[in-house]
């Protein structure tokens, strides 16, 4: 393992971060990564590597789930710190992965409702078209103007059940980043208002 070298820490950091920026204020929006050259390991999208070389650094923490390679490579090139699931800052998991993980995030209180993870969820494939064995994500709420709808494949749908549990009691809860191989990303904020059919 490597550390990438085509990754610029200043611009391409401010560059990518504002997209990330953007997809957590438009929620249900599909935007576009930059579509970098990394050696990162299998069960990483791009886009979630991109996500964390723009995010990540030694003031925060991360864990990932699944492979360890995942941990070693994000360490290695972002300087965050490893840390237990119930710790982390960010989280990064696969969307098949079992939904009951969710429960032992940080989700803030009352006093600090910010000290709450951000969830990375690697899926096969997004789009604003049917796609077949998908769930459908109906976004309203704000940044929505009417209702946002997008198509998901490879996301286990517990995954939302138990995300809409967690974050009913708003400004408690986790703030999710969708990704996937194609360098698009979604955000679905804690303030957001979704529904979702298999």
């Amino acid at each position: 393992m490597k550390k990438e070298i085509c990754f610029e820490e200043v611009f391409d950091a401010q560059e990518q971060f504002r997209i990330v920026l953007d997809a957590m204020a438009h929620p249900g929006i599909i935007y576009h990564l930059k579509d970098f050259d990394f050696e990162a390991p299998p069960y990483l999208s791009n886009a979630s590597a991109v996500i964390a070389f723009a995010l990540l650094n030694s003031d925060v923490s991360f864990h990932a789930i699944g492979d360890a390679h995942i941990s070693d490579y994000l360490a290695l090139n972002t300087g965050a710190v490893e840390e237990t699931f119930e710790k982390a800052d960010f989280v990064f998991i696969n969307g098949n992965n079992n939904a009951e993980v969710l429960f032992k995030l940080k989700y803030g209180n009352l006093s600090y409702p910010e000290d709450s993870a951000t969830v990375l969820i690697d899926v096969e494939e997004i789009s604003k078209f049917h796609l077949d064995g998908i769930t459908e994500i109906i976004f309203r709420g704000p940044g929505v103007e009417f209702e946002n709808k997008v198509f998901f494949r490879g996301l286990n749908s517990e995954i939302l059940e138990t995300v809409k549990e967690i974050n009913f009691e708003f400004p408690l809860g986790i703030d999710l980043i969708f990704c996937d191989k194609n360098n698009q990303i979604v955000g679905l904020p804690r303030s957001n208002n979704f529904d979702y059919k298999v």
